[in-house]
């Protein structure tokens, strides 16, 4: 669990050096900065997930489970039973 906590930290430390150099390179040339918030770099990280699983067989078997973790959390906020109005 610790080595997974690392090895994911310095993805992300990764994803956020590699955007930060394409960025500085980008306002030499005049543009805008543009500053990654939470959701973006947890999209960049899920991206780059699928694309290492795309090579191996594994992404069948990932995205399995990610349609049974969503559908649960659907489940849960249904209700028990139909209102009656």
């Amino acid at each position: 669990s610790q080595l997974s906590a690392k090895e994911q930290k310095k993805r992300n430390q990764e994803l956020k050096r590699t955007h930060r150099k394409m960025e500085t390179e980008a306002v030499e040339q005049g543009k805008r900065p543009y500053f990654l918030g939470k959701r973006d770099l947890k999209d960049l990280e899920v991206a780059q997930k699928f694309n290492k699983l795309k090579g191996t067989a594994k992404l069948d078997k990932f995205m399995e489970k990610r349609r049974k973790r969503n559908a649960n959390k659907d489940h849960r906020n249904m209700p028990y039973q139909r209102r009656d109005d």
